[in-house]
């Protein structure tokens, strides 16, 4: 029997952490909406941004995806590198 070497991180929060909540009420108050009132990812980008977010766009877009239950290109765990 072969163990796998290497050992596990903890969970680490990543720059859009604080941000998670604010996204899912924003999707139930857009799923409400007609489609063309709906805000897209670079709208939600722009207020987070204001609101003192440090990391980039593409993150922000794969969050969307996983929130909307959609596969992103390249989806990678939203927790941090390593994990």
């Amino acid at each position: 029997m072969f163990l796998a070497v290497g050992y596990r991180r903890d969970e680490q929060p990543s720059k859009l952490t604080p941000f998670h909540e604010a996204f899912k009420l924003a999707l139930k108050a857009d799923a409400r909406r007609p489609r063309h009132e709906r805000r897209m990812a670079k709208a939600r980008y722009a207020e987070i941004k204001a609101a003192g977010y440090g990391g980039g766009y593409t993150r922000v877009t794969d969050f969307v995806f996983l929130l909307k239950g959609r596969n992103a290109k390249n989806i990678n765990d939203l927790r941090g590198p390593g994990q």
